[in-house]
């Protein structure tokens, strides 16, 4: 099957933002604050040579494998998307009443086909790009660049680590598409990169990176301080909107992924299973949240480890 090219990049670019919520940004300036966005370089060069290692991998995958991490990331897109909605709008909601939506929701976009996928992708990028322009062409100007001097404060210890945290956490949504090495192109990635660098300068800019510590979703934070023309407010709750069809993007294609290598029924029973690990497990106590945090690039590694074994021991060309 060959897809639209641009279509098919316009999902990759929102899926390489995706797994930044409530945990990528907020994680890399709790680690390196004001040095950040040197992270953010180098991850990207790093994720360049990932990106340029995939172009060069078989096509053919393990069904099993495939299964493996495309319901792994799932279940990790799904919990952070659960994540954003009740601690910024419902709060006082059961988990479960939000996420039940969103897994119907997305079944059904996946059901839709991989094409419906891409096309949304497209018009959604366009919306993303411009709603994120706009309200950065007036926070621009307010950027202290003190708060970027001195330059290296952090150890390059901790600088490589969130390199490496940022090139797994924007590279690791590519293997749950298919026929990449045929429609990949490296600008997306690169468009991805210099979205979050600018978001990157943004919040320290303006918040300082003491402040911007203090919040889960610091981006959310600095948009809010935004009234476009002295009418237009509540920017922040776009941008939120913008971030879950990212996720939906992220999660569909995860979704479509299962259903590939398996059949309707055993998507259903791991959609089950999800709500099941989702409610009594992972949204049943704060302390998951804090582990995924702590150990989220040695997760996302773990997963692209999988990824190449799957290549490795592939049986099954898709």
């Amino acid at each position: 099957m060959k897809y639209n090219k641009l279509e098919y990049n316009s999902a990759l670019c929102l899926s390489s933002i995706s797994l930044f919520l409530g945990i990528g940004i907020s994680k890399i300036i709790n680690s390196i604050g004001s040095n950040s966005w040197i992270s953010i370089i180098l991850g990207t060069a790093i994720g360049l040579l990932i990106n340029y290692i995939f172009t060069k991998l078989p096509e053919k995958d393990n069904k099993i494998f495939v299964y493996i991490y495309s319901t792994i990331l799932l279940t990790l897109n799904l919990f952070l998307i659960t994540k954003l909605i009740s601690s910024i709008y419902l709060n006082r909601t059961p988990d479960i009443i939000v996420f039940i939506p969103l897994i119907i929701l997305i079944y059904y976009i996946s059901n839709k086909g991989i094409n419906t996928i891409l096309k949304t992708s497209l018009i959604i990028s366009f919306i993303y790009t411009l709603i994120y322009l706009i309200p950065l062409t007036a926070l621009a100007p307010k950027i202290n660049i003190d708060e970027f001097i001195p330059l290296l404060t952090s150890n390059i210890y901790d600088i490589i680590k969130c390199s490496l945290t940022y090139a797994f956490i924007s590279t690791t949504p590519f293997i749950l598409f298919p026929k990449f090495k045929e429609n990949y192109n490296y600008k997306s990635y690169l468009l991805s990169s210099i979205l979050v660098l600018i978001i990157f300068v943004i919040i320290i800019g303006n918040l300082g990176t003491n402040l911007a510590k203090l919040y889960r979703y610091p981006e959310y934070m600095v948009f809010k301080e935004i009234s476009l023309l002295g009418f237009i407010e509540n920017i922040q709750n776009i941008l939120s909107y913008l971030w879950l069809f990212c996720s939906f993007i992220l999660s569909s294609m995860a979704t479509y992924n299962i259903k590939r290598v398996s059949n309707k029924k055993i998507l259903i029973i791991t959609l089950l299973l999800i709500t099941f690990i989702l409610n009594n497990v992972l949204l049943k106590n704060y302390i998951y949240f804090e582990y995924i945090t702590k150990y989220y690039g040695i997760i996302l590694f773990s997963i692209l480890i999988l990824f190449l074994i799957s290549k490795i021991f592939s049986k099954n060309k898709l």
